[in-house]
């Protein structure tokens, strides 16, 4: 039985460095970020695809397409019996020869088979194989280009064959008593955001050194180069969260390599992480400009936050695209309320502490922006700006070891302050040893 195929065309979405304009609502502001695209690949100057690469984990895969060069996709869909195909059809491209006709069999996950082929002389085809209902979303990155793919499982399998035989059923282990828990606090707006609600904790937590291998990030007047400065910071902040917290704890990087922004986030979603903390160093046109500020995703509301951005995402003024899919990825993100939280507690615990070490250290506070590296987290994620790599000063504590674990430190503070917010298992009075 043959499904039907229904197909969405679009392209990806794109950040731009900021231009001038004065402070205004939400997304006219992002309109001053995100632009519109740039005219498509012309025959000679056709894109290949290089690379297929997935991440998956339970209910959750995110799949990059690799590009040569930006050209416009087609998402379309086929139902069939026991099986739902999601296919990206990539205008005026060519294969490699390694990937011709390429399939990628998957053992866990949503995801069971990647297939990708020359679908006509004119377009690449990637299929995607599942066996449950999803939702998906897609966008493009420029630096280089790549279709970043995030589909997220329902629950709900795929239409059986008909006449196929009923799953038997199975008998479920009576669950262990549940302790009793302290009620969390509220958000510092006086309400209950849904992770509240739902008794959430914080298990997992993902820290990201910003930058890494052929990215420096922002380099200081001595030569300082963020990605040193945000490696060490994370490698000090990882041993204190796990000692002192008891949580896990896992890098996206822990070498001085590149990591794609895509990857960092995959990397937190594929362990359903319960935090993602992406540790950076800032950097301002006025070499006069100093302090710390805390961010999370949202569109920007000024300049400053707009001109952040723009660099940490690293696009080209000239790279262009539409707004639509990014724009859509921003409003509905569902983390907002906690993001805000996190992002609050951890910049308050940064300047105060730094204040200790940094008699001039200044509070920027606690602001929003459309990092990529933070689009598509399933989990409240925030990014810090530690200090200014050009100002002088600052770029001489941050060049000290003991500086930076003092920033470690702070951050470590704010994550357990943070969770100390949250609801927390209470030990029964008469309590058994535990046998294990």
């Amino acid at each position: 039985m043959r499904g039907r195929d229904r197909v969405t065309r679009g392209r990806g979405a794109l950040l731009d460095a900021p231009r001038r304009t004065r402070p205004a609502q939400a997304l006219l502001v992002l309109l001053q970020a995100l632009v519109a695209s740039g005219a498509t690949a012309t025959s000679s100057e056709r894109p290949q695809v290089t690379n297929v690469r997935y991440f998956v984990g339970q209910g959750y895969t995110r799949v990059v397409v690799d590009l040569t060069a930006k050209t416009e996709y087609a998402v379309g869909r086929v139902d069939e019996p026991g099986r739902i195909r999601i296919f990206f059809d990539v205008a005026e491209a060519t294969l490699t020869k390694e990937l011709a006709n390429r399939s990628m069999p998957l053992e866990a996950g949503l995801l069971k088979q990647i297939r990708v082929g020359q679908h006509d002389p004119k377009t690449v085809r990637v299929v995607l194989d599942f066996t449950e209902e999803t939702t998906m979303s897609s966008f493009m990155i420029a630096s280089p280009y790549r279709i970043v793919i995030d589909v997220l499982g329902t629950g709900t399998p795929a239409s059986p064959q008909a006449g196929a035989a009923s799953s038997p059923t199975v008998a479920l282990p009576v669950p262990e008593p549940v302790r009793p828990v302290a009620p969390p606090s509220a958000n510092s707006n006086g309400t209950y955001s849904m992770a509240r609600q739902l008794g959430l904790g914080v298990r997992v937590v993902v820290v990201d050194a910003g930058h890494g291998g052929t990215d420096p990030g922002c380099i200081g007047r001595s030569g300082t180069q963020e990605k040193t400065v945000t490696l060490d910071i994370a490698k000090r902040l990882k041993p204190l969260l796990e000692q002192q917290v008891g949580c896990r704890v896992v890098l996206t990087r822990d070498e001085d390599r590149f990591v794609p922004l895509e990857e960092r986030t995959a990397i937190a979603n594929t362990l359903k992480a319960d935090l993602f903390l992406s540790i950076h160093v800032n950097s301002s046109r006025r070499t006069t400009t100093y302090g710390t500020e805390t961010y999370f995703l949202n569109f920007a509301t000024d300049e400053r936050a707009m001109e952040v951005a723009a660099r940490e995402n690293a696009m080209s003024t000239k790279s262009m695209s539409e707004l639509q899919t990014l724009v859509q990825r921003i409003a509905l993100n569902s983390k907002i309320d906690e993001s805000r939280e996190v992002a609050g507690i951890i910049q308050r615990n940064l300047v105060t502490r730094m204040l200790r070490y940094n008699s001039k250290a200044k509070n920027l506070g606690v602001k929003q922006a459309p990092f990529y590296v933070l689009i598509g987290a399933q989990m409240p994620s925030v990014l810090v700006e530690t200090n200014f790599m050009s100002q002088s000063a600052e770029e001489k504590l941050l060049r000290s070891t003991t500086y930076r674990l003092h920033v470690a430190e702070a951050l470590l503070a704010g994550i357990k302050e943070y969770m100390g917010t949250l609801s927390k298992a209470v030990a029964p009075a008469a309590a058994a040893p535990s046998a294990r």
